[in-house]
């Protein structure tokens, strides 16, 4: 009686298709780990510029349909954004509002009333009280601007009832400046200047920064109506 043989794989086989294996699933690892990376990046920029363009259009809107002398910046210190409590905190004295800003000189206020608005509108930029180099952009009105100081002030009821945080909790703003300038025409340029940047940890990146800066120059234009 025969015995069949079997055929079998050899020692050596095993090892070169576990070492072939092995590359390829390496190589594919590394490929999905940098497409993953790629995504988040590109996700977090596009978050960036859309809570940064949707500032800037408000800030647009308002700015453009405002009289010169129903726009007045400010450039305000020791008041900052607790993020536990939501809204904006005094860390100190207050100062800023009793002198606006000179002509080219940076701003992070702006106070305006919009043509038919009986009420002031208010947007400024205020660091995080534990960390500075980030912050919120918040708009809040106010019945008038006698006491600037009010509007942005938590503990008062009209605060409360209507202030908004512009950008949402995905990114925070981590710069921004207005100035303003006068022109031929008896309007006020303003310069804008906001930089947006995620939340996400993204130093895994180190060519393409997360972030987004815009900047925008808008023209009060209500004397143009007159």
């Amino acid at each position: 009686m025969k015995l069949k043989k079997y055929k079998g794989v050899s020692l050596i086989e095993m090892l070169i298709t576990i070492v072939i294996l092995t590359v390829v699933m390496l190589l594919v690892s590394v490929v999905l780990t940098t497409l993953i990376r790629t995504a988040a990046v590109t996700n977090a920029r596009t978050t960036s510029r859309q809570e940064s363009e949707f500032v800037i259009e408000i800030l647009r809107k308002n700015i453009r349909n405002s009289h010169t002398d129903d726009m007045v910046l400010y450039s305000v210190s020791n008041r900052a954004f607790d993020e536990e409590q939501g809204k904006v905190i005094d860390t100190g004295l207050v100062s800023g509002y009793s002198t606006p800003v000179a002509e080219g000189t940076e701003a992070n206020v702006v106070h305006f009333r919009p043509n038919g608005y009986h009420r002031w509108v208010c947007i400024g930029y205020f660091p995080l009280s534990t960390d500075p180099t980030k912050g919120y952009v918040v708009k809040s009105s106010y019945p008038d601007n006698v006491t600037p100081s009010e509007c942005f002030n938590s503990n008062n009821t009209q605060y409360q009832q209507n202030a908004l945080i512009l950008n949402s909790s995905e990114v925070y703003a981590s710069g921004f400046g207005m100035r303003y300038y006068s022109s031929p025409s008896g309007n006020k340029l303003v310069t804008i200047d906001l930089t947006m940047k995620s939340i996400r940890d993204m130093s895994f990146s180190k060519n393409v920064k997360p972030e987004y800066y815009k900047q925008a120059l808008v023209s009060t234009q209500k004397l143009t109506w007159e």
